[in-house]
This record gives structure tokens, C-alpha cells and sequence, in this order.
């Protein structure tokens, strides 16, 4: 097996090697910035935004209560000059800055901050984070469930520059909560004239952020240009942004060294050592997790066995080190390293301990048992799976790998489905498939982003996962302030998600960019934001 994939990788190096090789040129004059990081965005309404692409945009768009730091160190105040939080840690009170202005020069207020927050809880929207965001919220959850009127979301404007938020539950890290895009102001009068699709015309984008959107074309690109009633504007160095779309990394690599392309977030996995050579190769860590998805309601994937089998018979270890050319580390839980534990300073892996051993031939003879025990001895009556994945050469190529470990360890034929980024996400999200690749990186440093993926009121909960066992672990560690409380549950959570195989980790992301020589002080963040503020040539 591993010969037959190494045969297809060494003959595509070789194809690259009869391309020749080329340093990345700038692509465009100094000021402005060409970059690629994904597919035409699903969505650029922020509340309805679930990709870490879309979100890319969204923070050079807008601003929330705070904002990443452009040089992706960290969080800092943004809208919010300040804050107070009450002694049980339930009500936040927000002081808002006198200065901050949407790009058509319109006051950005605490009234606009409740419309959002509250749009984010209504029922009738019902973006993919609205119960992840909403349970954060008191009556979020009964508000999105019709159990109460969306007046009575614990949001509330006391004056044009006070905003309080009270939570149902406390949460230490609710700082990292409130910057997340999905949380960004909206203009009301514009949501609501323009309806669902008022992101995608310039003319009707409004936003409150360091950029403003100066051309959208769905086909082609979009281009961003200085918001020049933006409070910090003095400090951004990249005047323009100019967002090309691309079917894949193999259409971007080309336009890079074609000189028509300044920075890119993703390599076909074989070009790795060229471009590494090349000295235009930079990788970055992240807090993420490369997974197969099973859908746990959709038989014969609603079996354990099943799962198990099929995550065993997956080389991880193969699949990093070699496609992937030792820029991702394999996976053995879907937690992955950098997540702090009860102390901090500790990590919520290593404490927790390695669910799937890195041994394959130990792992191929535990598969081959569990898909009997499941009742398909050797593959015998078991259907032909549906892989389903998005266009791109690495999943393409890792796609391929799994197909021929399935088929050569459990007997059981694979067809392989790809579907355009914007139809695969609303595919998989509404469990209308099989099995499809999966990903996820953290929204915060806090392991719940990862395991709140697979409660049951999730909507990004794209394994259509349930255990109430799960759901109650899940429950206890955000009902509490008491750290180590929340670790524990949060350990015992994990138990019972891996032990039910209801996902199957492959590898933990890194981010493999693609660089000009000439582009300076971009940066990048362990979430897989890219930051171009402060970006030069």
C-alpha cells in the first residue's frame, strides 16, 4: 500500500521538477497586497460566518468590544475603552470608545452592539455559531429555542456608549469570546433594507474595521481599501488588499510564481520541498485538528465499530510525516497540543494522554476486529463509502491515501466526492453525506472550542454527534468558574467522544503559506487568521 502511494507522489515530484522552479514575485506596487487564503467566501455577514477564511476578512472588515492584535499576539481592546465585571462574574459592562465610526462615517454605538448580539440569538437567523454564542448569553439559548422573546437576550444598551452583557454562566475567558467575529457590530438599516444578501455588493457594506470593501466579485476577487474614518487608521501600513479566489492551492502556486500573487495560506503537499528550498515556504503552528467526519445518524457510520474501524485502518503518522511532508504532527485525540490545562503553563493533551496509538500494524489488526465485531468480516457486505472533501490538491491527495488504507486493510471500496467550498460546507453541515473530510481550528485557547463541535444543540456539529453523557460533561465544565473543574469535566467529555469514535483525528493543522521575498510583517495567529494591517513591500 504505501509503495503504491509513494509511486503517485514521486511521480507528481517529478512533473513539478519538469515545471522548474520560480521565486514568487510581488504582485502589485508597494501599498498593496495580493493575497490568497481561500475558495469566494460563503458568507461575509458575521454572524452567519463559520470558515477560517471568511473570518480572515472579516477581521481586517470589522472590530468587535476587542480585537486581535495585528501582529497576532494576543487580544486587546477595540470598540471597548474599557470594561467592569461583576463580583459573581455574570455581568459584563462595556464602556465604549467616543471615536469609532462606520466606513460611511456614521456613530458606531451600544445600540448597534445589541441589535447584533441579539440577531445572533434570533431564531430566524440562526447562523451555524448561534447556540455555540448563545449559550454564552443569558436567555441565548431560550431565545433561539422560542422560549422567550429575543427583548429579553441578556444584551441590553444602558446609553449610546455603555453596553452590558450578562451571562448565564460565568466564563473566565469571555474576553476571547466577545473578539470573535461572529460577534462584530452590523448596521441595522442596512441588514434589514437589504436583506440575507447584503454582504455581497460593495455598495451596501458597511463596516466598522480598519478596511473597507472597495470591489466584490464572487468570480474573481475582492479589494479592500483603507476605512479612512477608522480611529487607528495611521497605524495600517497595507492600503490595499486585493483577495483573489482561486479552485485550488495548485491555481494559486501558479499565480504566485507567475508573480501575480504576494502571499498564499496553502500548498499542494508534493511542492513542500521545492518551495522549502526555494526559501518562500513559511509554516506556522496551529490550534486545530484535520479529522474525518463520520455522520453518527446515518447507518452504517452510526455504529462505533464502524467508526472505529475505519479511523484505526488511517495511518496518521504516514499521512504527516510523509504526504504532508512533516509540516503537520499526527493526531491522537481531537484536542490537539497548546491547549492549556488545569495550570496553564500544562497541556490539556499530554495530561489527558494519547487516545490512538501512532503503532499502525498494532492499530490495522484492532481495525480489522472491530469491523468484524460490527459485522462485515474483511469488508463482507459493507457498502461502498462516500468520501466527500472540498477542491484542493492536499485533500485531494489525502483523500486518496485513506481510499487505498480503507480498501487495502478492511476490504471496502471508497468513491471519492468533491464539491465547490460554498456547496460542501451547507452539505455537511446539514448531514446530507457519509463520510467527508473535516477540520477545525480553535475560535480560543480553551479546549470547549474544540470538544463544543460535537454537543448536541451545536451548529457546527457537522457528525450530527449526540450523547447525552457528552452533552452533560460539556454542560458542567461551562457552568463553573472553578478551573479545574471545568479541565476535569472537559477530560471526562473527551472519554466519551473518543471512546464512542465519533470522530476520526488525522493530523493537527500547521499552516504551510507561501511568501514573497519582498513582503514584510505579515502575520498570523495559532486560530489561522491571517493579519495583513501592517503588511509591506
Amino acid at each position: 500500500m504505501k509503495k503504491r502511494i509513494r509511486a503517485i507522489l514521486a511521480a507528481t515530484l517529478v512533473f513539478v521538477m519538469v515545471l522548474g522552479i520560480m521565486t514568487g514575485c510581488t504582485g502589485g506596487s508597494k501599498g498593496e497586497i495580493v493575497a490568497w487564503v481561500g475558495s469566494p467566501p460563503e458568507t461575509l455577514d458575521p454572524c452567519m460566518n463559520s470558515s477560517a477564511d471568511g473570518a480572515t476578512y472579516l477581521v481586517h472588515l470589522f472590530q468587535g468590544l476587542f480585537r486581535y492584535k495585528w501582529d497576532g499576539s494576543g487580544v486587546e481592546l477595540g470598540d471597548a475603552k474599557s470594561y467592569e465585571i461583576s463580583d459573581d462574574g455574570l455581568v459584563w459592562t462595556f464602556k465604549l470608545r467616543d471615536d469609532i465610526k462606520w466606513s460611511d462615517g456614521e456613530k458606531v454605538t451600544a445600540q448597534d452592539y445589541e441589535y447584533s448580539w441579539k440577531r445572533v440569538c434570533n431564531p430566524n437567523v440562526a447562523g451555524p455559531y448561534a447556540e455555540d454564542m448563545a449559550d454564552f448569553i443569558h436567555n441565548g439559548i431560550a431565545a433561539l429555542e422560542g422560549e422567550c422573546s429575543i427583548e429579553e437576550v441578556g444584551v441590553k444598551a444602558i446609553d449610546e456608549l455603555t453596553f452590558e452583557v450578562t451571562l448565564d454562566g460565568p466564563c473566565p475567558f469571555f474576553d476571547q469570546v466577545a473578539v470573535f467575529p461572529v460577534l462584530y457590530p452590523v448596521r441595522k438599516d442596512i441588514v434589514e433594507e437589504k436583506g440575507d444578501n447584503w454582504w455581497n455588493n460593495a455598495d451596501n457594506y458597511i463596516s466598522n474595521g480598519p478596511y473597507q470593501m472597495k470591489s466584490f466579485s464572487l468570480d474573481e476577487n475582492m479589494t479592500f481599501e483603507i476605512n479612512s474614518n477608522y480611529y487607528d487608521k495611521g497605524k495600517i501600513k497595507a492600503g490595499s488588499i486585493t483577495w483573489q479566489f482561486y479552485a485550488d492551492d495548485s491555481d494559486a502556486l501558479t499565480a504566485f510564481r507567475s508573480g501575480e500573487l504576494d502571499i498564499g495560506n496553502a500548498v499542494p503537499p508534493v511542492e513542500i520541498p521545492s518551495l522549502t528550498e526555494e526559501g518562500v515556504l513559511d509554516t506556522r503552528p496551529l490550534l486545530g485538528t484535520y479529522y474525518v467526519c463520520f455522520n453518527c445518524e446515518r447507518a452504517p457510520y452510526d455504529n462505533p465499530l464502524v467508526r472505529k474501524a475505519l479511523s484505526l485502518a488511517i495511518d496518521r503518522d504516514y499521512i504527516a510525516t510523509t504526504v504532508m511532508q512533516g509540516t503537520f504532527m499526527p493526531a491522537t485525540a481531537i484536542v490537539g497540543g497548546g491547549f492549556g490545562d488545569v495550570d496553564q503553563s500544562k497541556d490539556f493533551r499530554k495530561a489527558g494522554g494519547d487516545y490512538i496509538s501512532l503503532d499502525y500494524e498494532a492499530n490495522k489488526a484492532l481495525a480489522k476486529q472491530a469491523l468484524a465485531d460490527a459485522g462485515y468480516p474483511d469488508g463482507a457486505g459493507f457498502p461502498v463509502i462516500e468520501y466527500m472533501y472540498n477542491p484542493s490538491s492536499t485533500h485531494q491527495t489525502i483523500a486518496e491515501v485513506i481510499a487505498n488504507m480503507w480498501e487495502e486493510v478492511l476490504g471496502i471500496r471508497t468513491e471519492l466526492v468533491v464539491q465547490e467550498w460554498g456547496v460542501f460546507l451547507e452539505t455537511r453541515r446539514s448531514g446530507n453525506y457519509q463520510v467527508a473530510r473535516n477540520g477545525w481550528l480553535s475560535d480560543w485557547n480553551d479546549a470547549s472550542s474544540m470538544l463544543g463541535l460535537f454537543t448536541s444543540n451545536s451548529g457546527n456539529n457537522d457528525s450530527q454527534y449526540r450523547n447525552s453523557q457528552f452533552d452533560s460533561y460539556m454542560a458542567e465544565a461551562a457552568s463553573t468558574n472553578d478551573r479545574a473543574k471545568r479541565i476535569e469535566a472537559m477530560h471526562k467529555a473527551e472519554d466519551v467522544l473518543m471512546g464512542d469514535w465519533g470522530c476520526g483525528p488525522v493530523m493537527l493543522y500547521a499552516q504551510n503559506y507561501i511568501v514573497s521575498k519582498s513582503l514584510k510583517d505579515w502575520h498570523e495567529n495559532a486560530l489561522g487568521y491571517t493579519f495583513l494591517h501592517l503588511a509591506r513591500k
